[in-house]
């Protein structure tokens, strides 16, 4: 996998994020809350594509799994430099839970959770896929859950710093390039 090096506004890429999530969230009538901390960058440079599936596979499962109650994505400063920083990006739900001997299986190829009553839709590779587009980052990924009550999915990456002005730049090259091609 090539990563991109882009610089993205997180925020937007947050409620793009929600924006899909948002029928489901509403079929079930489940509490979704966002939670940046002011002192994260708005402006990042970094592969918004591959941090878009990493969020769309945590998120999506974490309205899977949850019948009542909330999903909640928390993104923290964990550390920074003068151009870099490092983001810690949490997904909490309050869902079915995952057994503590099971936790760290289910980020394994074709894991899927059963329950008695129900066998959850799914090929069990979204959290594979996410763990390894993580890692491939250099990140870090992992879980804690306890059953019947619910589940929070963390993952840490690290960014390069960017500013508003990247971010008109960025898009008039890229407008250019669809004229372009037409």
């Amino acid at each position: 996998i090539i990563f991109e090096n882009k610089p993205f506004n997180l925020p937007e890429l947050l409620d793009n994020l929600k924006k899909v999530m948002q029928y489901k969230i509403k079929e079930k009538d489940l509490n979704f809350k966002l939670d940046i901390s002011e002192d994260v960058s708005k402006v990042l440079i970094g592969d918004k594509l591959r941090l878009n599936q990493i969020l769309y596979n945590l998120v999506g499962n974490a309205v899977k799994f949850t019948d009542t109650g909330f999903v909640k994505v928390r993104v923290r400063n964990i550390g920074e430099t003068s151009d870099r920083v490092s983001l810690r990006f949490e997904v909490e739900d309050s869902g079915i839970g995952i057994p503590e001997d099971k936790v760290g299986a289910v980020f394994g190829t074709f894991t899927r959770i059963r329950t008695k009553a129900r066998l959850f839709e799914g090929t069990g590779l979204g959290l594979s896929i996410a763990k390894n587009l993580v890692i491939q980052q250099n990140g870090k990924i992992g879980a804690s859950s306890v059953l019947g009550q619910g589940s929070t999915f963390h993952f840490e990456l690290n960014f390069e710093k960017g500013e508003l002005s990247q971010m008109v730049k960025s898009a008039k090259v890229e407008e250019r390039i669809e004229v372009d091609q037409e």
